[in-house]
This record gives C-alpha cells, structure tokens and sequence, in this order.
C-alpha cells in the first residue's frame, strides 16, 4: 500500500482532478479505509516526504523482492 495522511489525499486529488473537497471525499468514503488497508498490506510505502523519498522506499521494496523471488527458485 502507498500510505498518507487522509488531508494530504484530498489535498493532492483536489489538486490532481480539479474535483472540490466533497467530491474528493465522496470517492474516498467509498473505499476501504485507511486503518484496513494498512492492516491488510504486506508492506507500506509511505508517501508523505519528497519524491526522492518515495523513490528510495520503492527501490529498496524493488530489491527486497528480487532477493526474494532469486531464493524461491
């Protein structure tokens, strides 16, 4: 799962589809929530520093499973 804070989400849709904030959370009262994602997910990516930030917890998880999958064979 990639992870932020519920006012960072409606910040950045608003920003990214031009939707106003009761649009933006009609759509997100219709997903699952942000408690049962995070207990559902295997591993979690954060998303609230910079994009090299992001960047760097893709990569690494990237990493992670290549040594994976080069043990299960």
């Amino acid at each position: 799962a990639v992870d932020c804070d519920e006012r960072q989400q409606l910040q950045r849709t608003m920003a990214r589809s031009a939707l106003s904030a009761a649009e933006v959370s009609a759509i997100m009262s219709k997903q699952l929530s942000r408690p049962a994602r995070l207990k559902e997910a295997d591993d979690v990516i954060h998303n609230t520093g910079s994009l090299e930030d992001l960047r760097r917890q893709v990569e690494s998880l990237h990493r992670q499973y290549l040594r994976w999958a080069r043990n299960a064979g």
